[in-house]
């Protein structure tokens, strides 16, 4: 149809299979979209791509001019491309194959849809006269800096990275019609910085089913504790930091489900040895559920360095016993004193009520305060201002003299530049 309203959402969280972490905020987030589809008069599309957040990373490495032309030929990367995204070729040739079809399908678009900052700067001088929506997980410029410190503490290279970070965070913000953030404390921050509006839609989850299969679940312990992560290195540190001295009696032990296994810690391998440790790696949704379902309580020992918290809600959500951090409940202090929870501010203390959980009477807990964390709850404000943005576009469409204006970029010459040669390079 012709006036059918064009919405692309660009991301870099796979969600087709959405189970942990930040794709879950993602996959519900486009759901939107999707359930709204008819309703709203709206075509959506979810374009993701990991190379985005490339240009986030610190840069590797550069080698002498004639090896870089060199490897810039093997891969058939854009040389600028390349230094752009870190002394990447490979990651540079990957992305440049597809950017020609997303830059033609952001410029049909009318609203286009950034969860992260990470693809703007690559589409930033393609959003004249189309409406903006900004769908932030964290504030990268807090937390991205810190996080990659601990993979390569190199003090040029990390200013240059945080300035980069915060350079292009900041214009997403300000060039935004909507931000939506998922804790008061991010939403103040937007705020501060001269967000136009900003929209509070907290993390929530969806309850797990209660599947009591112990041949599903494949644990070796008769009793543990159950911690659902990705590899998100601040996770893999805070659970480092509050369980590594931990050494439980035959029987007994922590569970850990999820890509924290994938992680590439170096002091990871120190509990992977730990018998009281298992890693049960990405399992499906029915696993989970049954390994949930056996588990003696819920840990969550997080460290103040962002990152999706849908754990925490996914562990209230529960009948189980909920150990954590006060860092874990970011977003979800409001639940901090009900049935079954233990906020734990030390190593000891954190360790302690493991051991104290696993060797007391097993407890389940009615919270009915914790239905607010459903999706289909929290994410309400999130619909309701994505209607009020969509609508008036859409009217637009069929009377083009009552569509709402957007803002002209700032800096058009930031972006995909094809002035220089018919070639795509990028010139941040």
């Amino acid at each position: 149809m012709k006036d059918v309203l064009r919405v692309v959402t660009l991301g870099t969280d796979a969600i087709d299979s959405a189970t942990y972490g930040g794709e879950q905020r993602s996959e519900r987030l486009n759901r939107i979209f999707r359930d709204h589809a008819e309703e709203w008069g709206i075509d959506s599309t979810y374009l993701c791509d990991k190379h985005f957040m490339t240009y986030f990373r610190p840069a590797k490495p550069r080698p002498p001019m004639i090896v870089r032309r060199m490897r810039d030929l093997w891969h058939a990367a854009p040389p600028d491309l390349a230094l752009v995204l870190g002394n990447r070729p490979k990651a540079a040739s990957e992305l440049e194959r597809k950017i020609g079809h997303y830059r033609k399908l952001v410029e049909g678009a009318q609203l286009v849809q950034f969860e992260h900052p990470f693809a703007y700067p690559f589409f930033e001088d393609r959003l004249e006269g189309k409406a903006v929506v900004y769908s932030s997980h964290n504030v990268e410029s807090q937390i991205l800096a810190d996080y990659f410190q601990r993979i390569r503490p190199e003090a040029n290279e990390l200013r240059r990275l945080e300035a980069r970070i915060l350079h292009w965070e900041n214009r997403l913000v300000r060039r935004a019609d909507l931000v939506i953030a998922c804790t008061e404390r991010d939403a103040r921050h937007y705020r501060e910085i001269g967000a136009r509006q900003v929209c509070l839609a907290r993390n929530g989850a969806r309850r797990l089913p209660r599947l009591d299969d112990p041949a599903l679940a494949k644990i070796p312990f008769d009793r543990y504790v159950l911690y659902v992560s990705s590899a998100w290195r601040p996770n893999v540190v805070g659970l480092l930091e509050h369980c590594s001295g931990l050494a439980l009696r035959e029987g007994r032990g922590v569970v850990c489900v999820g890509g924290i296994e994938d992680s590439i810690d170096p002091d990871i391998h120190s509990l992977r040895a730990n018998p009281s440790f298992h890693f049960t790696g990405v399992v499906g949704e029915d696993r989970l559920a049954a390994i949930a379902s056996g588990a003696t309580a819920f840990i969550v020992p997080m460290l103040d360095a962002g990152g999706s918290n849908t754990k925490t809600a996914q562990a209230l959500l529960s009948r189980k016993s909920l150990i954590a951090t006060p860092d874990a409940l970011r977003g979800f202090e409001a639940f901090e004193r009900s049935p079954g929870v233990h906020v734990r501010t030390t190593p000891q203390a954190f360790i302690a009520e493991i051991v104290h959980q696993l060797e007391s009477e097993e407890r389940e807990y009615e919270r009915p305060e914790t239905d607010a964390l459903r999706w289909s709850s929290t994410l309400v404000p999130a619909v309701d201002a994505l209607k009020t943005l969509v609508e008036p576009r859409r009217r637009g469409l069929r009377d083009p003299a009552r569509a709402p204006h957007s803002g002209r970029m700032a800096d058009a010459s930031v972006g995909w530049d094809e002035r220089r040669d018919r070639r795509s390079t990028f010139t941040p």
